[in-house]
């Protein structure tokens, strides 16, 4: 409302309110880089693109960020599972699994961001998408998950890695990624950035560091600016390509505020983009659409899209 009445002083106002109404003992800590992080996301939310490279070179360099290349790689055995139904198949289905709030807020409470090599190594947590990749044997599966719940922004070049060797190994021609929230962000950043064929998401965000984030995930893009990062926003991503290179479906609840002010911000004229919203509230859109018929419609698009070759995948 406030972008569509042109109250950009009012919107710099509300984000800030809100972000230190429920973010206060982040910023506190971190005040400087609070505010100047804060910036960058408000030029993102406004659409003014040169701002925010014109902050993020500003802050190069110049407040006193810790390095996150010096945070550890997890083993890959700790953030992806394989499931190979049948080494003749072609088509990937690349699962991402959304924030996991819970482990890292407890986490937070009891180290902060001390001993972060530990928070990488986690048995705990399921993937998602795991009974629907254990039931559809027509394709084959990568499941993936961000265990620094970082909007799958550190080490992002580790991620790509392991997709792009999968797809030379199985000489994968239909490359598919799916995932709901965080996740969704996730199916949407890589399915752009390597190209995919398909991108199938439920109420996905479209800016990081800003809906649903946690007071652990918070601490990580003010420690390690990670607002400054090359892939936190979609709409950026959509709008350098001249589009979405996937053919790429949204669903999303039409009375869930947040999920639908995330997409205002992407160009909905896009001729790839396909959103749908349902009826209902809740961020879980698959208690509304079903899970067996969302599946059902994900398998239809999936059989129906023509392949192309794997040389067309790279980030």
């Amino acid at each position: 409302t406030l972008i569509r009445l042109n109250a950009m002083r009012e919107i710099d106002n509300s984000y800030l309110w809100h972000l230190k109404s429920r973010f206060k003992d982040n910023i506190s800590a971190h005040p400087e880089q609070y505010l100047s992080l804060a910036q960058i996301n408000i030029a993102r939310i406004k659409g003014d693109y040169n701002q925010v490279h014109y902050l993020v070179d500003k802050l190069s360099g110049i407040l006193p960020f810790s390095l996150v290349t010096t945070l550890p790689k997890p083993e890959e055995s700790n953030i992806l599972r394989y499931i190979e139904h049948s080494p003749e198949n072609k088509t990937l289905v690349v699962c991402f699994s959304g924030m996991d709030g819970k482990r890292t807020v407890e986490y937070y409470k009891k180290y902060g961001l001390n001993h972060l090599e530990n928070i990488i190594h986690n048995n705990a947590d399921t993937y998602n998408y795991t009974g629907f990749a254990n039931k559809t044997p027509k394709y084959n599966f990568l499941l993936l998950r961000d265990n620094y719940n970082s909007w799958y922004q550190i080490h992002t070049e580790q991620y790509i890695d392991i997709i792009k060797r999968y797809i030379d190994t199985h000489q994968i021609n239909k490359l598919v990624m799916i995932g709901a929230s965080a996740g969704g962000f996730a199916a949407l950043m890589f399915g752009q950035l390597l190209s995919a064929d398909i991108v199938y998401t439920q109420a996905p965000q479209i800016l990081a560091f800003t809906n649903y984030s946690t007071h652990f995930n918070k601490a990580l893009e003010i420690e390690y600016n990670l607002t400054a990062g090359k892939y936190t926003d979609i709409a950026y991503l959509q709008q350098r390509n001249n589009g979405f290179i996937p053919n790429t479906y949204i669903n999303a609840c039409e009375n869930n505020g947040t999920d639908v002010y995330a997409l205002s911000m992407l160009n909905q004229q896009d001729s790839n983009l396909h959103i749908r919203l349902y009826s209902g509230d809740t961020h879980s859109v698959h208690q509304v659409i079903g899970k067996s018929a969302m599946f059902r419609e994900l398998c239809n698009i999936i059989d129906t899209t023509p392949t192309k070759k794997k040389d067309n995948y790279e980030a």
